[in-house]
């Protein structure tokens, strides 16, 4: 699992907030599944892209990128508010 800087900028905002572990289980689990439910996937511009919730306002987008091995790496994007500032990562 890769974390972009803005999502690590993000983790550790969500830890100061208390989110430590719901966030850590999350990442651990897609880490071993990036599919088990519940997520989302995304459309229109952010297709190919996945999210899932971590608090009412805060949403966790990421995507699976193909990796050398012929499994996919999961790259998180953001974990901060609700797709808001994700349109300026479609450029990674």
């Amino acid at each position: 699992m890769i974390l972009s800087k803005r999502a690590q900028k993000d983790l550790e905002e969500l830890v100061r907030e208390g989110h430590r572990e719901k966030v850590t289980v999350m990442l651990q689990r897609m880490e071993a599944d990036p599919f088990y439910p519940p997520y989302e996937k995304l459309s229109l511009n952010l297709s190919g892209k996945y999210s899932r919730r971590i608090t009412i306002r805060d949403r966790l987008v990421y995507e699976i990128r193909q990796a050398d091995d012929c499994r996919g790496v999961v790259f998180v994007l953001r974990m901060k508010g609700h797709y808001k500032g994700i349109h300026a990562l479609l450029s990674l």
